[in-house]
């Protein structure tokens, strides 16, 4: 294989040419644009657009934010310039692109853009839930409670028809629909939760008045409030003898249970 080059009178530049096969292979330009959304505290949101000129045939676009990579996007044949949307952290930032070429364009790397955003000044948002409890009967369904509040100063009124996430253990597990007072409920059937302790979290992402807002905490499915355990005082009782039973009652996460009334009944 030998690989020369050639004026082409179409595209009015030098081009190489890889004899063999006789393909061209194009040099390209890639630039890159910046867009951001400021609608959410937790994140910024940001629109990265590649335009890929003299490419040809099916590639890809790697997006990147100084060293680190935040997407690869494919590009076809008849794109002409490909997005990604990503969230990052409010504050300084660089981005570029690289358009990565293939056997008839050769790839070719963006300008940096330099953005510096900060936290945009908008209304904040709260999550408050209501009457969480610390444990849940797996046979059992439950609910979850809470309100969403906008706030304004000293103003906090409920914001209807907007939408919380419930989040368990990093996964989402469903939506709700806030009411006219900004009340919204989850609720959890029976065997939809193994049991286990569950990181949860319920979450606004936010709209074009009110920051984003989320509130953390957790709770444990068990079979039983309590564990109950029953031994003998002495490990041999004659027959006819009194016997003594020591009983502990501890709740699921291994803490003795104070006052608590215990019976005591024959088996059979």
């Amino acid at each position: 294989m030998i690989v020369g080059t050639k004026y082409d009178t179409d595209l009015k530049e030098k081009v190489f040419v890889v004899r063999g096969d006789e393909r061209y292979t194009h040099s390209t330009i890639t630039t890159i644009a910046v867009t951001t959304v400021a609608s959410n505290r937790s994140y910024l949101q940001v629109t990265l657009t590649a335009s890929v000129k003299n490419h040809l045939g099916q590639s890809s676009v790697t997006f990147y934010d100084g060293d680190e990579v935040i997407g690869v996007v494919v590009c076809n044949s008849n794109q002409s310039s490909v997005n990604l949307t990503a969230h990052v952290h409010y504050g300084y930032h660089k981005f570029h692109a690289k358009y990565m070429g293939n056997a008839q364009c050769l790839s070719s790397k963006s300008g940096i853009e330099e953005i510096t955003v900060t936290e945009p000044d908008l209304l904040h948002s709260e999550i408050s839930m209501s009457l969480l409890q610390e444990s849940y009967i797996a046979s059992n369904s439950f609910t979850l409670t809470g309100h969403l509040y906008g706030i304004n100063g000293t103003t906090v009124t409920g914001m209807t028809s907007k939408t919380v996430s419930l989040i368990l253990n990093g996964t989402t597990f469903g939506t709700a629909t806030t009411s006219s007072n900004g009340a919204f409920i989850f609720t959890i059937s029976a065997n939809a939760l193994s049991e286990g302790t569950y990181n949860a979290q319920v979450s606004f992402d936010g709209d074009d008045y009110h920051l984003g807002c989320d509130e953390e905490f957790s709770f444990i499915i068990s079979h039983d409030n309590c564990s109950i355990t029953v031994t003998p005082k002495y490990s041999k009782i004659g027959i006819g003898d009194t016997a003594t039973f020591i009983v502990a009652a501890r709740t699921f996460k291994d803490e003795p249970l104070e006052n608590e009334t215990v019976t005591l009944n024959n088996g059979g």
